[in-house]
């Protein structure tokens, strides 16, 4: 059985899963902090980077709306694959 909780933070209202096959808190955090960004005036587009073996954080980027957009050789830490470079259009939806 998955153990979901209900938690609120700043009058907003998230549900978190320990299921990996649901939204949990990391995606909450993330959907907020891309929230808050696109308070920004001015700002286009915001980047990432991930390696190619930290597949939880990929999944992360990709629910919220990040876009991958490049793939490129890791010399700093090989072990963890190549760089997966994303990107989000923080103007997707406005007028």
């Amino acid at each position: 059985m998955t153990e979901i909780q209900y938690i609120t933070s700043n009058d907003k209202a998230f549900w978190y899963s320990l299921d990996k096959h649901l939204p949990g808190l990391g995606h909450a955090q993330l959907a907020e902090a891309v929230r808050r960004i696109k308070e920004y005036e001015g700002l286009k587009k915001n980047f990432v980077t991930t390696n190619e073996f930290f597949l939880p954080a990929q999944r992360n980027y990709e629910s919220v709306c990040f876009v991958k957009v490049a793939e490129r050789e890791n010399p700093d830490t090989p072990f963890s694959g190549k760089y997966i470079d994303y990107e989000i259009d923080l103007m997707a939806g406005q007028n």
